[in-house]
């Protein structure tokens, strides 16, 4: 809900898509507020930003000129069709989370003036994106929850070695993607993996080098097999919303809690009786209520505590 935005900031209780352990360090330092400058001139926002003592900000905003004034920020959540100039965010140096949806990027993000940057999320599409690339790739030694969109990467060789610290990789979009490639450098970092219109991955070739993957997800899209996911003993939840051939190398599996999975190839939801952890399953509008005794995913109330684990694990 929103109070007055004419006013400059108001508390916001809209998580806005953001990953839950963001949520959390943001309720470590106070609120989450919204403003913006289709509804508030930049002075009001500045000084009511002040006097709340905001420290995580969602905003709305044509311009981002104003935004060094406050440098306390430690969160900002760029959420808006306008198309502002994102180089005054380099002026923030206390932050820690940077989201970037806007309806195409202009300027430059410059991730070494974050020291403290655990939380980037970024669109790589376009001139904006080409533009914003090389610093991408140029890496950040703190950031342990990365989302990109319109990746354009054959594989991720070259990103996992720019962000050794990664436990979360979520990309939405990445047309050029054809395998996940050399992902060494994530082995002992790395929890979750998450790809939505990864069209040309066809293999998952290059999960079992991670010894602490927990979850697995892909949407929309096609695998040739699943087979190397039976050799990753971390794995604890699966997402498989796309087309692939069979279930069956799961089967057995020890360490799988949840599964949220489309039809297979093979149309044999068998192997998922045979996972001695499973606690919850997802996708009944696919594959109905396969296991007596599991919960569905999707029947349970919001603040169910095996829906907030599923939440955690597939969002970061």
């Amino acid at each position: 809900m929103l109070g007055d935005l004419t006013q400059g900031v108001v508390r916001t209780t809209d998580t806005g898509g953001l990953p839950p352990s963001m949520l959390d360090a943001i309720a470590g330092v106070g609120d989450l507020w919204h403003a913006g400058d289709y509804y508030a001139k930049p002075e009001a926002i500045v000084a009511t930003a002040r006097e709340h003592g905001v420290r995580a900000m969602r905003v709305d905003a044509r311009d981002l000129s104003w935004i060094g004034e406050l440098p306390d920020l430690e969160f900002l959540h760029v959420r808006t069709d306008g198309r502002p100039p994102l180089d005054p965010i380099r002026n923030l140096g206390r932050l820690r989370g940077l989201t970037i949806e806007v309806d195409a990027v202009r300027g430059t993000v410059d991730l070494k003036a974050h020291p403290d940057l655990r939380w980037l999320k970024i669109k790589l599409s376009g001139k904006g994106g080409a533009a914003n690339l090389p610093g991408v790739l140029a890496g950040h030694a703190g950031v342990e929850h990365l989302r990109l969109s319109e990746v354009p990467f054959v594989d991720l060789a070259e990103l996992a070695a720019a962000f050794p610290a990664v436990q979360y990789f979520g990309m939405h979009g990445a047309d050029r993607l054809r395998k996940l490639g050399d992902l060494g450098p994530w082995r002992e970092t790395l929890r979750g993996l998450g790809a939505t219109f990864a069209l040309r991955l066809r293999t998952l070739e290059g999960i079992p080098a991670l010894d602490r993957i927990e979850y697995v997800g892909l949407t929309y899209g096609t695998l040739d097999g699943i087979d190397v996911l039976a050799d990753v003993p971390s794995l604890k939840y699966v997402q498989l919303v796309l087309t692939y051939p069979s279930l069956a190398p799961l089967a057995g599996h020890a360490g799988i809690r949840m599964a949220r999975v489309a039809m297979p190839s093979d149309e044999n939801l068998a192997p998922l009786r045979t996972l001695p952890s499973l606690l919850a399953i997802g996708g009944e509008q696919w594959i109905g209520r396969p296991v007596d005794g599991i919960p569905c995913l999707e029947d349970l109330p919001r603040d169910d505590q095996l829906r907030l684990q599923w939440q955690r694990a597939a969002n970061g």
